[in-house]
């Protein structure tokens, strides 16, 4: 699936925007989170985000396999400072050192009260806490597509919407989870079906039509489930 092509209905709702940097688990072991190049991207992103150096709820994820292959996340921001030197090209990265941003010979950097001539990557990044978080809006039910050994299915799809009914759920409820929505996605029209759909998850005053609940109940296999 072509992420680029998605509809932004569910992230630009929640303002939300997130970059993700394959740094390899050895950048941490170096004592650097990302690559100097990595940050001038992640600035550069947060630029255009923010329209400028301003608030912005712009997040840069770094994704990491530590050596059992188990997953780790971290999340920063880029400070306002870096975001500033990165807009007026005073960064410059591929050097040999890529914990390090070099400062270009036009600028002129000062770290901890002495000039420099290139600056620790570290010194840029704000880290974001990552807590648990429980939505009033969405459900986690459905196979994730990107969990090892989980597959989205037409059965796990009727497993889902067939509890429409019972123990106080109802079809919008059922819908309203992500991995099923991306499932939904590779058999409804993205820019037209999609976005709709989302609409009435996101805003339960906008009723889903009566006739995507047939379209979808009929792939599930149910004869009726809302």
């Amino acid at each position: 699936m072509d992420l680029a092509k998605w509809p932004q209905t569910a992230t630009s709702t929640a303002k939300i925007f997130v970059s993700l940097a394959s740094s390899s688990s050895r950048s941490a072991q170096e004592g650097f989170q990302l690559t100097a190049d990595e940050v001038i991207m992640a600035a550069e992103l947060q630029l255009e985000a923010a329209n400028g150096v301003n608030d912005t709820p712009f997040v840069t994820v770094k994704c990491t396999l530590d050596d059992s292959g188990n997953g780790h996340f971290d999340a920063f921001q880029i400070s306002k400072q870096c975001m500033e030197m990165a807009a007026e090209g005073a960064l410059e990265g591929g050097g040999k050192e890529p914990g390090f941003c070099e400062v270009g010979e036009s600028f002129t950097a000062i770290q901890e009260g002495k000039e420099a001539s290139k600056v620790e990557n570290n010194f840029f990044l704000c880290n974001v806490p990552i807590i648990q978080h429980e939505s009033k809006v969405l459900v986690s039910k459905f196979p994730k597509r990107n969990r090892e050994g989980e597959i989205g299915t037409h059965e796990a799809l009727k497993t889902q919407l067939g509890k429409s009914g019972k123990e106080g759920w109802n079809f919008i409820d059922l819908l309203s989870d992500f991995a099923l929505l991306l499932y939904l996605g590779d058999f409804l029209d993205r820019n037209n079906d999609i976005p709709k759909i989302c609409k009435s998850v996101v805003d339960r005053e906008i009723p889903l039509d009566d006739g995507y609940k047939i379209i979808i109940s009929s792939m599930a296999g149910l004869d009726s489930a809302y």
